[in-house]
């Protein structure tokens, strides 16, 4: 059975490869912490089970993550659920609250906007009145804009938003408690992605290129990538093709995994492939092939 502070050490790493979109490393590393996680959860000392749960909770945040990055939203699904329930016997609110935000975003990549919506706000509500944590509150309001978007609810993205600006005004710097990344500057990047939901190509790049991502940590690599692959979809919208390769190649030369293993990238990458137009773009096709599209 693994030490306590080996897997404190490690759910810290594993984290920090993921906001690096370094997901071929961090898959291999999770199995190992989930069989020492799940090993510890059922067979430490009374008095350390409590800590392996929280532990055991922490490794399933981080397996959720990656397997809805990967595009394995029913396996995703699977890890948060237990992520929740190991929360919960650990008995920590507010590992409740993170379980949920995780959630939230697997729901709605599953077209559980509903569901989604009630979990993230249920456990926002439950957060205001309990254990207090301004970044995960302010997280959950952004996996709320996410949903909305999804569910094509102008009203509801505007509210949203403007609750989850709130809270980082209040906060004042970017944060990332629980690996949440919250910050105004991750409002803003969610406001592109509901933008470009909506197929509103203007203001997402209006919003997407006055944005100083200088302000994120170095480490949040898949937040930077993640406008670049936003203003890429926005420019496919105006049928501006030469800008949107430019963005993806952009998106590629800070995360090559996220471009390959990402859905919305592939999408984007086949659509743009039958509207090829080789002269005005040549370096589309490179870039799909390296993607696996072709």
């Amino acid at each position: 059975m693994e030490s306590l502070v080996w897997l404190h050490h490690e759910i810290r790493r594993v984290n920090a490869l993921y906001q690096a979109t370094r997901y071929d490393e961090v898959g291999r590393r999770l199995p190992r912490l989930i069989v020492a996680t799940e090993l510890g959860s059922r067979h430490a000392p009374v008095g350390a089970r409590r800590a392996y749960q929280t532990l055991r909770s922490l490794t399933y945040h981080c397996v959720t993550t990656t397997l809805r990055r990967v595009g394995e939203p029913e396996l995703a699904w699977v890890a948060a659920d237990r992520s929740l329930a190991a929360a919960e016997e650990a008995d920590r609110p507010l590992l409740v609250a993170v379980s949920a935000y995780r959630l939230g975003y697997v729901l709605t990549r599953l077209r559980e906007t509903e569901r989604a919506l009630q979990l993230v706000l249920q456990a926002a509500d439950s957060l205001r009145r309990g254990p207090r944590s301004l970044p995960v509150l302010g997280a959950l309001y952004l996996v709320a804009v996410t949903a909305a978007a999804a569910a094509y609810d102008r009203a509801g993205v505007e509210s949203f938003l403007a609750q989850a600006r709130r809270t980082a005004e209040t906060i004042g710097g970017d944060r990332n408690d629980f690996w949440t990344a919250f910050g105004m500057t991750s409002v803003a990047i969610h406001e592109v992605s509901a933008a470009v939901e909506f197929g509103d190509a203007r203001r997402a790049i209006r919003t997407g290129e006055s944005l100083n991502l200088s302000a994120l940590a170095s480490g949040l690599v898949g937040r930077r990538a993640q406008v670049h692959l936003d203003m890429a979809r926005a420019y496919a919208v105006q049928r501006k093709d030469a800008a949107s390769v430019n963005m993806l190649l952009q998106a590629e030369q800070l995360s090559p995994e996220l471009v390959r293993y990402g859905g919305r990238p592939r999408e984007l990458l086949t659509q743009l492939l039958k509207r090829e137009h080789r002269a005005s773009t040549p370096e589309l096709r490179p870039l799909a092939q390296r993607a696996g599209i072709v």
